[in-house]
């Protein structure tokens, strides 16, 4: 499978940051819109669409005989609508129960949105790296820098892709993406990505599980996954002890070039107050898959950065 998390991902350019910088240092909780919310046209296929003030991960309640469909944006398109702060909330071990949230905008295909470019947008998100010979990389919303292999990845800053119309919905925002054009034929596809799913101030463990489960969810249409285990990881350094969780699935399309199977793995923990959730999701069983070594490494390289 070329797109890790379902149907096709049609390739979208790349669209800067669109958020304000934030100051510097920890604060309790990073700035969010309520009032903000996406629309696009429609297309078959995952949703990318530039980065802004977009929350976590939370899927809205069952919309019953209407599938949702991933949409492609070019450019942002800001809809006043009635916000709600987007994240999992769970309680005493429970299974993670989303919070309803109000449906997104309607839009159609032959009305695309407008284009548009924030001049305050960050234009580099690299820093220096902790592992020898790789890049280093920071999303400055999380304040959370962590390392790349120096080539496959596609590193730009502002790449959001996520399900917002499915009955469970997520975002990754801050996304990379490895072996972007794994498959000639079709547009968009690769091997795998990284990125950040907004956690707001919800426990790290239930981050860490809600995240993988979730994404699962939201890739295959299915409710009855299971809650992942969590182990701890040592990361940045070892200073910091991380919960992670792991599990994989498999695609509906298996022909091809598409991989047999996708893991998609969690690393969650705390800067001050704010939860960090970080989150890959990578192609098995393909000779151009990312190994597990390297998968690991980026975990542990996972920092801090203010």
């Amino acid at each position: 499978m070329a797109y890790p998390g379902g149907n096709g991902w049609p390739e979208q350019p790349q669209q800067p940051d669109q958020r304000q910088t934030p100051q510097h240092g920890y604060l309790p909780q990073y700035a969010q819109d309520p009032q903000q919310q996406y629309q696009g046209y429609q297309q078959q296929g995952f949703q990318q669409f530039p980065q802004q003030a977009y929350q976590g991960f939370s899927p809205e309640p069952p919309k019953k005989g209407k599938k949702g469909l991933w949409i492609g944006l070019g450019a942002l398109v800001v809809v006043i609508a009635v916000g709600a702060t987007l994240f999992f909330v769970l309680r005493d071990g429970e299974d993670p129960r989303p919070e309803p949230t109000p449906p997104p905008a309607a839009a159609s295909a032959s009305n695309p949105p407008p284009t548009s470019r924030g001049g305050d947008a960050p234009e580099d998100n690299k820093v220096p790296s902790k592992t020898l010979g790789w890049q280093g990389i920071v999303s400055r919303q999380d304040k959370t820098a962590y390392d790349l292999p120096p080539t496959g990845w596609e590193t730009k800053p502002g790449y959001v892709t996520g399900n917002t119309e499915r009955e469970f919905k997520m975002v990754i925002r801050e996304a990379m993406r490895y072996k972007l054009g794994a498959c000639p034929d079709i547009s968009g596809s690769h091997r795998g990505m990284v990125g950040f799913a907004t956690a707001d101030q919800i426990p790290v463990e239930n981050a860490a599980r809600g995240a993988v489960r979730l994404w699962i969810q939201s890739a295959t249409g299915k409710a009855d996954v299971p809650l992942p285990e969590i182990k701890q990881i040592p990361i940045a350094g070892g200073t910091i002890q991380a919960l992670s969780s792991s599990a994989s699935f498999t695609p509906s399309e298996g022909e091809g070039c598409r991989a047999p199977t996708v893991k998609v793995t969690s690393a969650a923990f705390k800067i001050g107050e704010q939860t960090v959730c970080f989150v890959m999701v990578l192609d098995q069983g393909t000779p151009d898959a990312l190994s597990e070594a390297d998968a690991q490494t980026i975990l542990a390289s996972l920092r801090p950065q203010q």
